[in-house]
C-alpha cells in the first residue's frame, strides 16, 4: 500500500487533503457568442477517486453584455452550472461567483474551465471584459480573478 493511502486511511471523510489557489490578472476582451471560455488552465489532482474536488471561483468582469447566460465551472470534462453573476444595467464591475463539487475523477492533470453557454440559439456573454483595469475605468487598479480548489477525502 502506498504511503499516501496509509496516511489517508486515518483521515475522516470530509478532511481537506490538498488546497490549490489560482489567480488570473490578464485583462481580456470577452466576445459575445453562443458559448465561450473566460478562463482555462490545468490542475493536478493529488488523489484518485477517493477524493472529491470543491471549487470556489470568483471572476471579475466589466461592462454590460447579456442578462442571462448559462455560466459553468468545468473540471475534467464535468460541467456544473453553479456559477453566476448579478446582471444590472450599469457598465461597472460584475462579479461572477460560484462553487462546484466534482466526484469520481482520477489523479493527475485535469482541465479546469470557467465558461458559458446560451440556450435557445441566442448569443451573449456575462460581460465585455475579464479582469478590468484603468483602461476600462480610470479609478480601477488591475483586478484579479481567483479560484481555490480543495481536494477532500470522500
Amino acid at each position: 500500500m502506498a504511503l499516501t493511502q496509509l496516511r489517508l486511511g486515518g483521515l475522516p471523510s470530509g478532511s481537506v487533503v490538498d488546497v490549490r489557489h489560482y489567480t488570473n490578472s490578464t485583462r481580456a476582451s470577452v466576445a459575445s457568442g453562443t458559448s465561450g471560455t473566460l478562463w482555462t488552465f490545468t490542475d493536478t489532482k493529488s488523489l484518485g477517486t477517493e477524493s472529491s474536488i470543491i471549487i470556489h471561483a470568483n471572476l471579475i468582469g466589466f461592462d454590460d453584455s447579456s442578462g442571462a447566460v448559462g455560466a459553468y465551472i468545468e473540471y475534467g470534462g464535468t460541467k456544473s452550472y453553479s456559477i453566476q453573476f448579478t446582471y444590472d444595467e450599469n457598465s461597472y464591475c460584475k462579479l461572477l461567483t460560484g462553487t462546484s463539487k466534482i466526484t469520481g475523477k482520477s489523479s493527475g492533470s485535469q482541465t479546469v474551465t470557467i465558461g458559458w453557454d446560451v440556450g435557445g440559439g441566442s448569443s451573449g456573454s456575462p460581460f465585455v471584459y475579464l479582469n478590468p483595469n484603468s483602461t476600462d475605468e480610470s479609478r480601477l487598479y488591475q483586478t484579479v480573478s481567483t479560484l481555490v480548489i480543495q481536494e477532500v477525502k470522500d
